[in-house]
């Protein structure tokens, strides 16, 4: 259970409930500030609020004054197993970059010619509305640091769900071009350490912070983690993975087809083909 060991903490979450929202393919965006501020994230408060909601039968219908049909947020019940599955997917990510880090600190080719992009994913937290009366359903948010231009870069989405080839719209510079290569790198190294087990993919954010992560596995493990998880993401990476200059700079091997990976994971190395990924927990925050 992601929320294992977690103490939850009292804050005030402040933001616009009558504010137009950000949408997602499944996830509505706000913007808020909170106070005190939470662990790791910045000390300015500013957060991003986040919820799942029902995609409208007509999406592109308009109420009669012009602008779009008002959206429809899931009830809390549903929020907290939706996000908590969200918030499972970042923990997950964020272990899975830190094995990226650790194979090259511990690689025995030493330093590339060329810097390596220090990246995380965003903290993240569940929100509970605090009410007296129990019956009342309550607001429930997933709260992620703000990804800030300034600070951070602007937004972009490096590598799509459905793809491991990066975005060559959204990669318009060398230093984009070079991040989108370490990115692909990164699904290399987490396919080989998992023993092709799972990669990270949808990687988007700035270029320093990354977030709304999906975990891919191997097919026999379909169902875990969120909706992002689906079969033909793991085949397309596994036959259209492109090496970067990363990649060949630490001789991975290559990426294996889907027969060779299924018999990797089942026969080894190790009589039960283990892997063991630390993770970090992450903070419930009830107002």
């Amino acid at each position: 259970m992601w929320s294992t060991g977690v103490l939850p903490v009292r804050v005030v979450l402040s933001y616009c409930p009558t504010g137009v929202p950000k949408l997602g393919s499944f996830k509505a965006t706000l913007f808020g500030q909170v106070a005190p501020s939470l662990p790791g994230f910045a000390s300015s408060g500013s957060v991003v609020l986040k919820q799942f909601y029902k995609k409208p039968k007509n999406p592109e219908r308009k109420n009669p004054a012009g602008s779009q049909e008002p959206i429809e947020i899931l009830p809390s019940g549903q929020q907290i197993i939706d996000l908590s599955r969200e918030i499972l997917c970042t923990q997950w990510a964020s272990a899975l970059m830190d094995i990226v880090y650790e194979f090259i600190t511990n690689s025995s080719q030493g330093s590339p010619p060329f810097p390596i992009p220090q990246m995380r994913f965003v903290h993240v937290a569940l929100a509970l509305e605090y009410r007296d009366d129990a019956d009342t359903d309550r607001k429930v948010f997933m709260l992620e640091e703000r990804i800030s231009p300034h600070e951070h870069g602007g937004w972009r989405k490096y590598i799509n769900n459905d793809s491991p080839a990066p975005i060559r719209s959204s990669i318009s510079t060398t230093d984009l071009q070079h991040v989108a290569d370490f990115l692909v790198f990164c699904q290399h190294v987490q396919f080989l350490q998992t023993l092709g087990r799972a990669f990270v993919s949808d990687f988007q954010g700035g270029l320093t912070l990354l977030s709304d992560p999906q975990i891919v596995t191997a097919p026999y493990l379909k169902g875990v983690f969120a909706g992002g998880n689906i079969g033909s993401a793991y085949v397309n990476f596994v036959d259209k993975h492109q090496c970067s200059k990363f990649c060949k700079f630490y001789c991975l091997e290559a990426v294996a087809s889907v027969s060779q990976v299924e018999r990797s994971v089942q026969s080894g190395p190790g009589s039960s083909g283990e892997v063991r990924i630390d993770f970090k927990a992450v903070s419930i925050i009830v107002r």
